[in-house]
C-alpha cells in the first residue's frame, strides 16, 4: 500500500453525520472519501420518518446547501408541562429574535440532499477492517462487486451507526420501549411542539 496516495480523511458511512462532515472538511480544503454499502437514496419511500432539527443544525446545513426549508416544518413554540401537576414552561422563538426555534423534516429528504452534494466522493462498499500506523491508517473494504480493495489514510472516521459492528461497544438494557409515529392534528398545530410528562414516560409532538 506504500505506493498509494495517501486521502486525508476517510469516512464510513454516508449518514448525515459523515456526510455533513465530508462536507465541512471540503469547505476547508481537505480531502475526504466517504465509503458507504448504499444505494443512494432516491425516492421518499413508503414509511415517514421525520427528524427534528435544532435551528444551528439547520443554518449549517443550509450554508452547506443540503436543507431546503420548503420541504421542512418550522417549529416555532416549545411548550414543555407535566401531567396532572401546575406549571410550565413555554419557549418561543419570538422571544430570542429568531423566525423558529429548529425545523422537522424528512429523513429521506435530508438523504437525497446529502446524496446529491457527496456524490462525487462517494464509494460504494463496506469497511472490512483497520490498521494504525505512525501517521496513517491502512482500510481495508469491500467494493459494491465483492472485491478487496485497500486504501491508505491520515484519519479513519467510523460513522455508521451503532448496527454496524464494527466497533466493540457494551448494550444495557433499561427494559424501556419507544413508540414512534405519524399523527394528524384536527386543528393546525401552528408551529407548537409540545412535550408532557406522564407516569407511564415522556410525550413528545413536534
Amino acid at each position: 500500500m506504500s505506493g498509494q496516495p495517501l486521502v486525508d480523511v476517510t469516512i464510513a458511512g454516508a449518514g448525515p453525520v459523515g456526510s455533513t462532515l465530508a462536507l465541512l472538511l471540503a469547505a476547508r480544503g481537505i480531502t475526504a472519501r466517504l465509503i458507504d454499502p448504499g444505494p443512494a437514496p432516491e425516492g421518499g419511500g413508503s414509511i415517514a420518518r421525520p427528524i427534528a432539527l435544532s435551528q444551528a443544525s439547520v443554518d449549517m446545513l443550509c450554508a452547506l446547501g443540503t436543507f431546503e426549508p420548503a420541504l421542512a416544518t418550522a417549529i416555532r413554540s416549545v411548550h414543555v408541562a407535566p401531567a396532572g401537576a401546575p406549571g410550565r414552561t413555554l419557549m418561543q422563538a419570538a422571544d430570542l429574535g429568531l423566525d423558529a426555534l429548529g425545523q422537522v423534516v424528512e429523513a429521506a429528504h435530508l438523504a437525497q440532499m446529502f446524496a446529491r452534494r457527496t456524490a462525487a466522493c462517494v464509494e460504494r462498499g463496506q469497511v472490512q477492517s483497520w490498521s494504525a500506523s505512525a501517521g496513517h491508517v491502512d482500510v481495508a473494504w469491500a467494493d459494491a462487486a465483492g472485491g478487496l480493495r485497500q486504501l491508505r489514510t491520515r484519519l479513519l472516521v467510523i460513522a455508521e451507526g451503532a448496527g454496524q459492528g464494527m466497533l466493540r461497544r457494551s448494550e444495557r438494557d433499561y427494559a424501556q420501549h419507544a413508540l414512534v409515529g405519524s399523527v394528524r392534528p384536527a386543528v393546525p398545530h401552528e408551529g407548537v411542539a409540545y412535550e408532557r410528562f406522564l407516569p407511564g414516560g415522556p410525550l413528545a409532538l413536534l
